[in-house]
């Protein structure tokens, strides 16, 4: 079975002022592949691999994301759940991105190399469990929509739209849920999704006003919220559905852009 161990600096076993105890071996905190590499072939997976933490990218008590270098050349996020309900969301991405999202790795979604578990020790002295996703690193996430071409802002919503296409959903869609690098995008976050049956027919028709003709009430909402389509059919949208607008701005994408923050509380 595969072996991955993760090496931290020093002071990135601390939380505020308090030290995170993990049972270490060699310096390093070790975990085991859970049943089966998810890329599906242990056969061309080192026994043992070491992923050399070189950021934080978030970090509580109950679970951390760190930025990583995997056997020295590869790139990689870590997602580390280190109590019962962080190790159950870690459980459930990992499950969606060996079931559903596995045909989008590295093109819709970050490929992901593996879900891993071990002990990990408390500073009462209990040992639990703790569980890692390890993801490829595919950029840092989007502030908002508002400075993206509006070619990328329909790039993503068709990226979208595939994810559609096996009834997957990001939870409340927004600028947290892309990432960029070098002008490619992936979409991430699938640790609590919302799984529905979608009647997307493929076609998002950027031509025409958007007027409900998707089949899906949640596509169609993600779009107007990106203001995908042109500015001026979505204000119609947005009157329509009683948001008004102002008539006489000089722009219009962007008052849009502003209005559905205001009205959502989302990072577009």
């Amino acid at each position: 079975m595969a072996v991955l161990r993760i090496q931290f600096a020093s002071e990135q076993l601390y939380h505020d002022g308090k030290l995170l105890h993990h049972p270490l071996v060699e310096g390093f905190l070790q975990l085991e592949a859970c049943t089966r590499n998810l890329t599906g072939d242990d056969s061309t997976i080192p026994q043992v691999q070491y992923a050399t933490v070189t950021r934080l990218i978030q970090r509580t008590e109950h679970s951390m994301i760190c930025q990583a270098l995997l056997d020295g050349t590869v790139e990689v996020v870590l997602k580390l759940g280190l109590s019962p309900s962080s190790r159950a969301r870690i459980q459930v991405e990992g499950d969606h991105y060996e079931a559903r999202l596995k045909r989008f790795w590295g093109s819709v979604v970050p490929i992901c190399y593996g879900l891993y578990e071990g002990p990990v020790k408390r500073p009462s002295g209990l040992c639990n469990g703790i569980s890692c996703i390890m993801l490829e690193y595919a950029g840092e996430p989007l502030e908002n929509f508002v400075s993206l071409p509006r070619e990328d802002k329909r790039a993503i919503m068709t990226m979208l739209g595939q994810l559609h296409s096996v009834s997957v959903q990001p939870q409340k869609f927004a600028a947290r849920n892309v990432v960029q690098k070098n002008g490619a995008y992936r979409l991430i976050r699938f640790h609590d999704p919302t799984l529905h049956n979608c009647n997307f027919n493929g076609d998002f028709e950027w031509d025409e006003p958007c007027s409900g003709r998707l089949g899906c009430s949640e596509l169609e909402t993600a779009g107007v919220n990106m203001v995908a389509w042109d500015p001026e059919d979505i204000g119609i949208y947005l009157d329509a559905h009683g948001i008004s607008t102002e008539d006489d701005c000089g722009d219009k994408e962007r008052e849009i852009h502003m209005l559905v923050q205001r009205v959502t509380g989302l990072g577009y």
